[in-house]
């Protein structure tokens, strides 16, 4: 799984195993979130402020390093509201 292809890049980012609480129905979703005060700038917070949209995944590295302070990347899981006939 680590031979990447063209030049030897990783064909994926990252594998994790199934876990019940990935559904079917859900998906995941990289979101940029803009205007964070500073003083909210922290796991937590961030957290709480997903919380009101769905699930919070992960946090972009930037984030949780303080290198980027303009915007977080928020991986989070999304209800898939679509239906495919």
């Amino acid at each position: 799984m680590n031979d990447g292809v063209d030049g030897g890049t990783p064909l994926f980012y990252s594998m994790e195993r199934w876990s019940p609480n990935v559904k079917i129905g859900s998906r995941l979703t990289w979101v940029h979130v803009w205007g964070i005060p500073l003083q909210a700038w922290s796991v937590k917070h961030i957290q709480k402020m997903m919380a009101v949209m769905d699930d919070m995944v992960d946090l972009d590295d930037d984030v949780e390093d303080k290198r980027r302070l303009d915007r977080a990347r928020v991986l989070i899981m999304a209800a898939d509201d679509t239906t495919h006939h």
